[in-house]
């Protein structure tokens, strides 16, 4: 069975909103809004430069088209340093810590529950980061060795990838 490499990655990027949701949500009932606007501030700036990067590289002028797989390894480049930044080093040292001391202090309902919740919701979010990690450094890799393009940036420019997958 032969399926489309993307859809690999499809269940994880579900994991990742619902549980965005749930911690929006959770944020919500017990008037932590601190989580939502942290997690739009830090989770938001790498989604803004890829989309950035995509939008750059669609435009028609001739210096961009000339360079265009230049200026995409710059953009992945600088969108790697601000995942690893924000996502290995903030997110777990700093965010998680600082949101699970703000939460035990302002719930208004019981702690025990809603606090192992977010403790929760929090670590599935952190091991998502680790496994989307795990895949852009295997991005990195194959466009270190070789020079192929960066698809990922713009997957209209090359025809689909199909997988064999083991029935």
């Amino acid at each position: 069975m032969f399926v489309y490499a993307s859809e690999n990655i499809t269940p994880i990027y579900f994991i990742h909103h619902m549980t965005t949701i749930l911690l929006l949500i959770l944020g919500y009932m017990t008037k932590n809004y601190l989580n939502g606007i942290v997690m739009i501030y830090l989770f938001g700036q790498d989604t803004l430069l890829m989309q950035f990067s995509k939008c750059l590289i669609k435009l028609q002028l001739p210096i961009i088209q000339q360079n265009r797989n230049q200026i995409r390894r710059i953009l992945f480049y600088i969108f790697v340093l601000l995942w690893l930044y924000n996502r290995l080093y903030r997110y777990p040292l700093i965010i998680i810590p600082d949101l699970v001391l703000f939460a035990s202090e302002n719930f208004h309902l019981d702690w025990s529950i809603l606090g192992y919740i977010l403790i929760l919701l929090l670590l599935i979010i952190f091991m998502v980061s680790l496994l989307w990690t795990i895949f852009i450094l295997k991005i990195i890799i194959s466009t270190l060795f070789d020079q192929k393009n960066l698809y990922h940036l713009d997957v209209q420019d090359i025809e689909p990838q199909y997988i064999e997958m083991d029935d």
